[in-house]
């Protein structure tokens, strides 16, 4: 799941490790309701929240947002 979004991570942040990208990201909040994942504890930065929004069934994901 995170593969996808390391190209986008790296134009922000650099060269990121993509065995190190689960780590760096921490755990992950999950709204069902809304269908988003939410990192708010990354360790990227310290300002910015990392959002995914994806397909219902989880079958696909629609936006991919760094916000902060």
């Amino acid at each position: 799941m995170l593969e996808f979004m390391l190209p986008e991570l790296q134009q922000v942040y650099g060269d990121i490790n993509k065995a190190k990208l689960p780590q760096l990201l921490g755990k992950p909040t999950i709204n069902l309701t809304a269908y988003q994942i939410m990192y708010m504890e990354q360790t990227l930065d310290d300002t910015h929240i990392i959002e995914i929004e994806y397909a219902g069934d989880f079958a696909g994901f629609e936006c991919f947002n760094i916000d902060g």
